[in-house]
């Protein structure tokens, strides 16, 4: 129902065009991450992870029997721990994480093992998604007072 202040139509409007933006950015980076993370094998400062190795656990045996490659660490071996890197809100914020304390306890192991950020992200994922945040919220903007003019 249209609210019949202008003023009162452009800020509801301009909150709903930052909340729904807000999803659309945080999701988008965390695509992103995802994508670095394990499929591409890099850290958060653009490193490789590294290579597989022999180890005593056999992990590399293992990764070889599931049909997942073993030329370079991606860390995605039942993609549970992929699955489970989520966006969340909090209050009236969105933001990301593990779904579950026992991934965010793998994620800090594998950083830990590996001596460098991998969960974080990048600078550029951090540009691409303010960028994409400030395209959106002209886009829902519009389209919510495009609606709103509609319905008076």
């Amino acid at each position: 129902m249209p609210i019949e202040n202008p003023l009162e139509n452009i800020k509801e409007c301009v909150q709903i065009a930052k909340d729904k933006a807000d999803f659309v950015a945080i999701n988008n980076m965390i695509a992103e991450m995802k994508r670095r993370i394990f499929a591409d094998g890099v850290a958060s400062d653009g490193s490789d992870l590294g290579k597989y190795q022999i180890d005593p656990g056999q992990h590399r045996k293992r990764r070889i029997a599931r049909g997942l490659q073993v030329s370079y660490v991606d860390l995605k071996f039942d993609g549970s721990l992929m699955n489970a890197l989520q966006v969340g809100k909090v209050k009236d914020r969105y933001v990301m994480g593990f779904t579950l304390a026992k991934f965010r306890l793998i994620a800090q192991g594998n950083e830990e093992q590996r001596g460098k950020e991998i969960f974080a992200p990048t600078t550029e994922e951090i540009n691409r998604a303010q960028e994409l945040r400030g395209t959106e919220i002209k886009r829902q903007l519009q389209i919510c007072l495009n609606a709103r003019k509609k319905n008076q």
